[in-house]
This record gives C-alpha cells, sequence and structure tokens, in this order.
C-alpha cells in the first residue's frame, strides 16, 4: 500500500544560546615515597537562553516567544589520597563533588535547579603475583535536584537519590597464552525523601535504568608453540539486571546476558581478528522513552580487522 508523498512544515523554532567558562587547578602531593596525595579546585560560570519562535512554511519568524534564562555558577573540589604500605598494595580514598547546570525549560517557561552532588570512594589494588591482580573499591554516591522528563515536555522534580556499593576485578593469566578478565559490580540505587517534608511519591524506589548487578568476563587463549602458534581464541559475557525505565518503578526492562566470541590470528607483524558480537543473538532491550518506547539492543554483528605493526 502506498500512503503518498508525506510532508512536514515546523510551525515552531526552538533556540539554544549558551555559555559555559571555567577555570581549574590541580596539585598532585607527593608526602613521601608511600603516601601521595591529589587536591583539585574547579569553579563553572554556566548561562543560556532559551525560547520558541512561531515560524511559516518558509521558516520565516512570524512571532517572538518568550525567553528564558538560566545563569548559575559553582566551586566544586576534589581530594584523593593513596597509600602503598608495599609494593604489591595500593589502598586509596577519594572525596569530589559536582555541578551539572539544568538545560531543561518546561513548556510554560520554567527553570530548574542544577544537579549537584558529590561521591566518595575507597578501594584497593593488589598484585597477587606477576601473572594475577584485582581490585575492590566501596562507593557512595548522591545526587540532588534531579528530573524526570514526561511525555509532552512535561518535567517530574525526583528530589534526591543515592547509590552505594561495591565493584570487583580480578584480571591475570591461568596458563601460558591463557588470560582471564572478570568484574563485578553491585549497585543500590534509590530516590530519597524530600528535605521539605513534602510527600514524595518516588521516596524508596530504585532509581531508573540502575541495574542492581553487572556481571562481565572475557577468557583468551594464544597457541604459544607449534604450527599454530599466534592463533587466538577468545569468548566472553556481558550480563545486565532488570532495570526499571521510571522513577516509579510501573516499567522495567528484562534482565539479559550477551556472549560475545573472537578468533584471531597473529604472524609477524601481520595481525587478523574476526569478532562475533552477540553471538546467541539475545534479543534484549537497551533503552527506553518515556517508559513505553524501548530501544533493542543490537543484533548479531561481524567485525573483522587486519592491523600491521610498524
Amino acid at each position: 500500500m502506498n500512503q503518498g508523498y508525506l510532508t512536514h512544515n515546523d510551525q515552531n523554532y526552538r533556540a539554544t544560546m549558551e555559555n559555559v567558562h571555567g577555570i581549574y587547578v590541580q596539585d598532585f602531593i607527593r608526602f613521601s615515597d608511600k603516601l601521595k596525595g591529589l587536591a583539585g579546585l574547579r569553579y563553572d560560570i554556566f548561562s543560556g537562553t532559551y525560547y520558541t519562535d512561531k515560524v511559516d512554511d518558509k521558516r520565516n519568524i512570524t512571532g517572538h516567544g518568550a525567553e528564558s534564562t538560566i545563569s548559575k555558577s559553582a566551586l566544586t573540589y576534589r581530594l584523593g589520597l593513596v597509600y602503598q604500605p608495599i609494593v604489591p598494595m595500593s589502598i586509596y580514598g577519594s572525596f569530589s563533588t559536582y555541578f551539572k547546570p539544568s538545560r531543561r525549560v518546561a513548556p510554560n517557561g520554567e527553570t530548574f535547579d542544577p544537579e549537584t552532588g558529590y561521591q566518595g570512594e575507597v578501594g584497593s589494588r593488589l598484585e597477587l603475583s606477576k601473572k594475577w591482580a584485582a581490585n575492590l573499591a566501596f562507593y557512595y554516591m548522591r545526587k540532588n535536584n534531579q528530573l524526570e522528563a514526561l511525555a509532552g515536555g512535561i518535567y517530574k522534580r525526583i528530589g534526591s537519590a543515592e547509590s552505594k556499593g561495591f565493584e570487583l576485578e580480578v584480571n591475570g593469566t591461568l596458563m601460558p597464552g591463557l588470560e582471564l578478565n572478570a568484574g563485578y559490580t553491585f549497585s543500590n540505587a534509590k530516590i530519597l525523601p524530600f528535605s521539605s517534608g513534602e510527600t514524595n511519591a518516588a521516596a524508596g524506589k530504585t532509581v531508573a535504568f540502575a541495574p542492581k548487578n553487572l556481571f562481565n568476563a572475557w577468557i583468551n587463549y594464544e597457541v604459544q608453540n607449534g604450527a599454530m602458534k599466534g592463533l587466538s581464541l577468545s569468548a566472553g559475557a556481558n550480563y545486565m539486571d532488570e532495570t526499571f525505565t521510571n522513577s516509579s518503578n510501573s516499567y522495567v526492562l528484562p534482565a539479559y546476558t550477551v556472549f560475545d566470541a573472537a578468533l584471531g590470528y597473529r604472524v609477524g607483524r601481520i595481525g587478523m581478528r574476526l569478532n562475533v558480537n552477540n553471538l546467541l543473538n539475545e534479543r534484549y532491550f537497551a533503552n527506553a522513552i518515556f517508559a513505553n518506547q524501548v530501544s533493542p539492543g543490537a543484533t548479531r554483528s561481524f567485525l573483522v580487522t587486519v592491523r600491521y605493526s610498524i
């Protein structure tokens, strides 16, 4: 069936004019051979003007809309310490604040406060041997003045949210030519009650697009001797837990696991590799808009690369 010629004429022209300036200073401090630090300051200045004009079929302006302006500035900082009691081990801690101006303007011209927050993290790296290393980190993050975009250009105030959890990463050599990289992340991200005492219907709900569990692993084997020397086989998996698409947690994207594989061959300075992504052609959803417009993840794909080392 032929729908015939379809055309579209813009009736509105939305204009944005923004200026962003920033200045920062940072210093690396060496207290001793075992203790080092980092300190930094940053000052940001943001200004924006937003308006929507009426236009005719040729996009000539027929009426000027009201202007909305946003002008914000903020001082943020970061601090960090690294302590290395013995050569194979390092222990670190960091704390930083951040500022993100809101560029959103409601249909009635309303503007919103900038997003602010902070993050603290402590962790350690341990080289178990020349062949194995592990990283472990615990973190806490808080974000304030968050917004949720709804259909029709409407914005909903979510308020503050916190996320806390840990990350573990291990990499090493199982045997000559056989290498393993694996990681796991746990995150508990929740929306907080309003500090004003006003009821926040989303309080206690899980933050949108914040999976509780993430896992990845990749194993690679390369033949070390014989006629097949230089041939490599690789396989891996990525797991993502279920995620909610909105602050009310009324719609969820299911958990999924995607498997990848690769076959390579290296001789002299020339290397060839075939990657197969989403090997089993898993059907999954990678994103969503307004809780009902979902975006499917990438299907099975192939990538061939040829490399020459000078």
